[in-house]
């Protein structure tokens, strides 16, 4: 069998460990994503390839960013990425990789977190039109909740069943394991996986799960990791999608009524515009803490933000 039948040489398990000072390249071409891990012994083991059209460069999320003034309808698309979709679905048994085949799309990339994906047709259908998914070790549970499987699996493996961890590996999922004893978090170690494809666009899934709430303002503080280009990352949540904002402007299309939030993340904010909403702001400045520009209210059909200096979070209902 070759690498798209889930087997590895010499009989190796596909599960793919990785050391905290070495891990194995992820190396993003036309054809797909080759993953070179090493085995125990510290020989290289083959490569395995994912069936996905990943290219590099063209100013992905991982390269530098595009002008979101000079591109406000790729910022506009991010609320209508997905369209209405089937409800999720318990899951049948895995399928092999070579055998999902998900539509065409324009190059997006999808890292499930484990948190709860609910039964939101928006999420559902952005997963089914993705061109990459990597799940972040219990975000694979989740992805099985839904139906759905991942391209890759990366973590410390700390919240997957050992016996699901073989029945994904069976299934020629590549797994990256990674110790516990770390200095990322698994939710970082699967979005640097995916910006290793050099995707157009990432979308964080799954980032409110779990009963410890750092680990819930770590998720979204990844919206703003140094790797992502302006402008290139959001997130869904059941219900809502939440967009980094900062000096480049933000222009979405919304529905009027639906609720919008803006959470400033650093000390002070300034410069901060909010337009085509019920209380519109113009070059207000905003300190850490303060509530006044949350339960805003969309009153077009399209809302512009921007902070001309500091960062924060918009929650947009959808």
């Amino acid at each position: 069998m070759g690498p798209g039948d889930g087997a590895v040489a010499d009989g190796f398990s596909p599960v793919l460990h990785f050391t905290a000072h070495a891990p194995g390249p992820v190396q993003a071409g036309r054809r797909g994503i080759r993953l070179a891990g090493n085995r125990d012994d510290g020989r290289d083991i083959c490569d395995r390839t994912l069936r996905t059209d990943c290219r590099s460069g063209h100013g992905g999320a991982g390269a530098p960013g595009r002008s979101v003034d000079r591109d406000a309808d790729f910022l506009a698309s991010w609320p209508r990425l997905v369209r209405p979709g089937p409800a999720f679905g318990r899951p049948q048994g895995l399928s092999r990789v070579a055998d999902r085949n998900p539509p065409a799309s324009p190059h997006l990339a999808v890292v499930v977190l484990d948190g709860p994906l609910g039964k939101d047709p928006a999420i559902a259908d952005l997963l089914a039109g993705a061109d990459l998914v990597v799940a972040a070790d219990g975000g694979a549970d989740r992805l099985g909740d839904t139906g759905q499987v991942p391209d890759l699996v990366v973590g410390d493996l700390d919240s997957l069943d050992p016996a699901r961890v073989e029945e994904l590996a069976a299934a020629g999922i590549p797994i990256q394991r990674h110790p516990r004893d770390k200095d990322l978090i698994d939710g970082e170690l699967a979005l640097q996986a995916a910006l290793r494809c050099h995707p157009d666009r990432i979308v964080l899934l799954g980032l409110l799960g779990g009963a410890r709430p750092d680990m819930v303002l770590a998720n979204q503080m990844l919206l703003f990791h140094p790797g992502l280009a302006p402008g290139s990352a959001t997130a869904m949540v059941p219900g809502w999608t939440i967009f980094p904002v900062g000096n480049d402007l933000l222009e979405l299309a919304a529905a009027p009524g639906k609720i919008m939030s803006l959470v400033p993340i650093d000390a002070v904010a300034e410069g901060v515009d909010i337009h085509g909403a019920r209380w519109p702001l113009s070059g207000a400045a905003l300190q850490r803490g303060q509530g006044r520009t949350l339960s805003n209210r969309v009153a077009e059909d399209k809302i512009r933000v921007r902070c001309r200096t500091g960062r924060a979070l918009l929650y947009l209902e959808r």
